[in-house]
């Protein structure tokens, strides 16, 4: 498994705590659905709702499409948002240590930047 999918899944466990309350008694993974649309993923949410755009795999397309849906509820959650802070601190270290194809050749260097300049931000 990819450095990215242990992040995208445990990211999407933290958002999944965040949402569960919000469902009525829903189960999470019942309350939504996702579709590879070739170039794009959909997300299909609660209430009618819908999310589309890029993403890394379906992990990743759940996570944004609830992210989307929180944002549109207007759900604010500072929990929460310490959790996500911790765990991208966590894979910005995790990359910095690895060796090997992608971590020489600066693959991941446009992650970090936007990932450090996040962190930072969220800091101040």
């Amino acid at each position: 498994m990819s450095v990215f999918t242990d992040y995208n899944r445990r990211l999407l466990a933290v958002i999944h705590d965040q949402v569960r309350p919000h469902l009525k008694g829903v189960p999470v993974m019942k309350a939504a659905w996702v579709y590879d649309a070739g170039t794009q993923w959909e997300f299909h949410g609660p209430d009618e709702f819908y999310w589309h755009g890029r993403a890394e795999d379906a992990y990743h397309a759940r996570a944004q499409g609830w992210q989307a849906w929180i944002r549109s509820k207007r759900i604010v959650d500072p929990e929460t948002g310490a959790k996500t802070l911790e765990l991208l601190e966590s894979l910005v270290g995790t990359i910095k240590t690895m060796d090997g194809p992608g971590a020489e050749d600066g693959l991941y260097d446009p992650f970090l930047v936007e990932a450090e300049t996040l962190i930072k931000e969220a800091r101040e």
